[in-house]
């Protein structure tokens, strides 16, 4: 019927049976005016019916769906919700015929409270006309209101009703495509993910029949960052394997579809064995259906020695299985990989595997190899196990293999033929394999960078921490020993100098630079330091230091006899002798105990590099014995 029809004959029928008392009436006027709205639907550029008509009466409508759905509606009575119901259903097709020719954001922000009023009631059959119509709403509504739908997405995946879920798996492909925004990801995700592990078979079965296009679209807004996102979806998967033989045959054509979308990581451990599986358990159909999934599998995976040892099992258990099916599985995916593999990829995966199976046992396996040797010809003739496998067969004791290699030579001229003609599309497939492994290196190059970075980080902190402690003990030593009054001179002058030492931990260490006359001799220097030992240590006024008593930078300690402190040191020094460890470059330098050098504090600063630095005199002692 013309537009111009309806606009002036229908329409003024229709506004006043929707302003009719009767529940039923206006319900069926609402059903009417949706009717009319989908049967013009695209015609609404200049029409007064869709400019202006319509969306006077959805607004209107707005406003009475906010009140009634406010209500409990286990306590209303039947005419409302019958109104609230017919509502709920056709909410979609009157947004979508007026969303263009609201005057501003007001009539959309009616639209969008109505419908969450809807969508959060505890009426179920007003919940599942929602779930229905999130892929229109989210059409309309999407530019301004994409998180919020989204959120409500994954509150209806949660739904205790079962209708709810079924109806929003049904477009769960079409409103992901619609919401897909890097701020609504994490609620989409979690959406997609309560749907394929449902605990009802009907709405794992709706959601995998877009699987591919799911998965093609949460990839696209967070790339390979996908991997970590996309892996729990892959986790679940068993329990779709464990419906009826369609369930398990539509995820297997899915999953082909899917693979280049799949992390590597799912396919190795989550997306074969559920695909191995499903080969043992189903039908013949799901069986190809899994195998071509396999094929495909293997060539995604982008790390080669991981798809070496892929295809090492694969060949072992189902190449060289002990029952005869499983063989013929193995021959069904080797016939999906003569189309989507390059001739050398497939020489190096299936190659020598087909040609051994020649030789079988039964019959059914050698009848299929004689039935796929034309196809691989121009992948492996030059194999030296071709001809040799082709002459066998010819000679093969089952007369149906024998037949099926009847113009064999002919199919093999005709495919060397056509070799050349299809040069360029097997190098495409070459260059698509090696861009596959270029790739991963990339990737795993990025991630061993960021992951050294982060190891440096600290590493780096520590070493400068390191290098300051070192300079400023090096410069509060020489501050205490030009303080002593003793004949020192710092590096570069003849006396006392810094060396790189190759023994110490810390790579420095001080050694006596004066003449060999000048020099004690060893017998003195274990003397004193026998003496050093043996003498008790003096915390005390500055007095005692005058003696040339111990010094010490170690808190005080209970008084001890000399033979305790013998045996202590003698046990301390055993200790020290082994291998020091990086915790202890302080004590390995310094000795053990605590104390205060220039402005730092240190853990075992006491100075057992040369054997005068025992009677160095201390700048702090006043202050540490008043302390004590």
């Amino acid at each position: 019927m013309n537009v111009s029809i309806v606009e002036t004959e229908l329409w003024p029928c229709l506004v006043r049976l929707l302003n009719d008392n009767d529940a039923r009436i206006h319900a069926a006027s609402l059903r009417t005016v949706s009717y009319i709205a989908a049967a013009h639907r695209g015609k609404s550029g200049k029409s007064t019916l869709f400019k202006d008509l319509v969306p006077s009466v959805f607004s209107r409508e707005c406003k009475r769906i906010r009140s009634d759905a406010a209500l409990d509606q286990r306590n209303v009575d039947d005419d409302k919700g019958l109104v609230l119901e017919i509502s709920s259903e056709i909410f979609g097709e009157l947004l979508y015929s007026s969303h263009e020719h609201f005057l501003d954001d007001a009539g959309r922000r009616e639209a969008y409270k109505a419908f969450m009023a809807m969508a959060t009631s505890n009426g179920p059959v007003v919940r599942k006309y929602c779930a229905y119509n999130i892929p229109a709403v989210s059409l309309c509504l999407s530019g301004k209101y994409a998180i919020e739908l989204s959120a409500l997405v994954e509150f209806l995946a949660r739904d205790s009703d079962d209708e709810t879920r079924w109806m929003l798996a049904a477009g769960i492909h079409q409103t992901v495509k619609l919401l897909a925004r890097n701020t609504t990801m994490t609620k989409l995700f979690e959406a997609v993910h309560s749907l394929l592990k449902d605990s009802t078979s009907i709405v794992r079965l709706k959601t995998i029949e877009h699987f591919q296009e799911l998965i093609a679209e949460l990839s696209k807004h967070s790339g390979y960052s996908s991997a970590q996102k996309l892996t729990p979806l892959f986790e679940n998967l068993h329990l779709l394997a464990d419906g009826n033989w369609r369930t398990q045959e539509l995820l297997a054509k899915q999953l082909t579809l899917a693979v280049p979308l799949v992390p590597p990581p799912s396919l190795k451990m989550d997306v074969l064995p559920l695909l191995y599986r499903m080969t043992e358990e189903g039908s013949y159909l799901v069986r190809k259906a899994a195998m071509a999934a396999v094929a495909t599998c293997i060539r995604y995976i982008p790390d080669i020695t991981t798809r070496d040892t892929v295809m090492e099992e694969f060949r072992q258990d189902w190449g060289r299985a002990s029952v005869f099916w499983m063989r013929v599985a193995f021959i069904d995916a080797a016939v999906v990989a003569v189309g989507i593999y390059s001739r050398c990829l497939f020489r190096d995966t299936f190659g020598l595997e087909v040609l051994r199976l020649s030789n079988d046992l039964v019959a059914n396996v050698r009848l299929r190899i004689a039935f796929l040797l034309p196809r691989i010809a121009s992948a492996c003739i030059l194999m030296e196990g071709f001809h040799l496998a082709l002459e066998n067969l010819k000679k093969d004791e089952d007369p149906d293999v024998r037949n099926a290699l009847v113009n064999v030579d002919c199919e093999i001229r005709q495919a060397m033929e056509r070799r050349n003609a299809i040069f360029e599309e097997d190098m495409k497939l070459e260059e698509e394999e090696q861009e596959l492994h270029s790739q991963h290196l990339q990737r795993q190059l990025s991630f061993q960078r960021k992951k050294n970075a982060e190891k440096r980080r600290p590493s780096v902190f520590l070493g400068k921490a390191a290098k300051g402690i070192q300079a400023s003990t090096s410069r509060a030593l020489e501050r205490d020993l030009d303080e002593s009054g003793e004949d020192t001179q710092r590096p570069g002058q003849p006396g006392r100098s810094f060396k790189k030492s190759e023994s110490s931990p810390r790579g420095m260490k001080m050694c006596d630079s004066r003449s060999p006359s000048s020099r004690p001799s060893e017998a003195t220097v274990k003397s004193e330091k026998k003496k050093n030992r043996l003498t008790p240590r003096k915390i005390g006024p500055a007095s005692s230091f005058e003696s040339g008593a111990g010094f010490s930078l170690r808190p005080p300690r209970s008084p001890r006899s000399s033979n305790e402190n013998y045996s202590s040191n003698e046990k301390a020094g055993q200790k020290k002798s082994k291998a020091t460890s990086p915790k202890k470059l302080g004590a390995s330098i310094y000795g053990e105990g605590g104390g205060r050098i220039g402005s730092r504090s240190f853990k075992g600063l006491v100075p057992l590099l040369s054997p005068r630095a025992s009677s160095l005199p201390n700048r702090k002692s006043k202050s540490r014995t008043s302390t004590s």
